[in-house]
């Protein structure tokens, strides 16, 4: 396990600046992966044919990504200030080993409890054509106070010109099976969420988290006017984003999942949220590959499941 320090908001410069050091002599490669401060831990950089990445180690989390000729694709709460053992409000929070609200009755946060921790860098690589790295995390003694098993999670994070692709690689390294649930909880920035749709998804059974997890069926494309809170299933291949008149088309291709999870969450609930800013919501909206709900994953002793998101953009106009 590739252990590094981590800064840990107490201003030790000297131990961030030793751990960047470190990462950037081991992982870094010159013009294509760089490490730099980033709050409550390092931050990694990774750029290739005119595209760039950025990715927190603090919950292996995405906070940028902007293909080669294009604009900012992924959405970053300005009013989200880093802090230790808590996600930024924005890019691509990892929720694991379940999604969702804890119903244990133990009092466990929300969508896991990885989301603002550290984690390792495994290995790193650049080539002609990517800029790739990969995030691991292993449990601990602590977490199987929550969570009672033995796994390792791996997020590999690959950059193209164009394309940009998420794997969450779990692994059960115990000696008991085990079920999980999931998300890559990524926020896109849209120019305006009421000339937003998300295409793709007609016909879809869903459930609806803010009609009382009642289940409907899609008609169309997905709207919003108001707050929208769904976990489809059985999703296509390709999913898009039209962003109206910001003129282009994010397109999210999934595997290793059943369900696809769309969500803004409008006024109200952006005003108890508290991190969102004034009018976030109108700025963004989520759409995020998952094993959710009836999409459990089962996982033997030794068994590994990977679940991907791939990114790439197109013009509409």
């Amino acid at each position: 396990m590739n252990q590094q320090p981590t800064a840990t908001g107490t201003g030790e410069a000297d131990d961030i600046g030793a751990a960047i050091a470190a990462l950037a002599d081991r992982f870094g490669h010159a013009g294509r992966i760089a490490f730099e401060a980033h709050a409550v831990a390092p931050l990694v950089e990774l750029r290739v044919g005119g595209a760039s990445a950025r990715v927190a180690l603090n919950g292996a989390q995405l906070l940028g990504w902007q293909p080669a000729g294009e604009h900012e694709v992924i959405w970053v709460s300005p009013d989200s200030a880093p802090t230790p053992g808590k996600s930024i409000r924005g890019g691509t929070p990892v929720c694991w080993p379940w999604f969702g609200a804890d119903t244990s009755g133990f009092g466990r946060p929300a969508h896991g409890f990885v989301r603002g921790v550290p984690w390792d860098v495994a290995w790193s690589r650049a080539t002609a054509a990517e800029s790739a790295i990969a995030l691991r995390y292993r449990t601990t003694p602590e977490t199987t106070a929550l969570w009672p098993h033995d796994a390792e999670a791996l997020l590999t994070v690959s950059l193209t010109a164009d394309t940009l692709t998420l794997s969450l690689t779990t692994t059960n390294t115990g000696i008991s099976p085990f079920s999980l649930t999931q998300a890559l909880h990524t926020y896109f920035a849209v120019s305006d969420i009421a000339g937003a749709r998300v295409d793709g998804l007609d016909g879809c059974g869903y459930i609806d988290a803010v009609g009382a997890w009642t289940r409907h069926r899609q008609q169309g494309a997905v709207t919003f006017a108001g707050e929208v809170d769904r976990i489809y299933f059985d999703p296509p291949g390709d999913i898009v984003i039209d962003d109206g008149a910001g003129g282009h088309r994010i397109h999210i291709n999934a595997s290793g999942s059943r369900s696809a999870v769309v969500w803004n969450p409008w006024i109200d609930k952006s005003a108890r949220l508290g991190d969102m800013g004034a009018d976030g919501y109108t700025r963004m909206l989520c759409v995020e590959t998952a094993n959710a709900a009836d999409d459990a994953i089962a996982l033997a002793p030794g068994a590994a499941h990977t679940l991907t998101a791939r990114y790439h953009v197109t013009r509409s106009r």
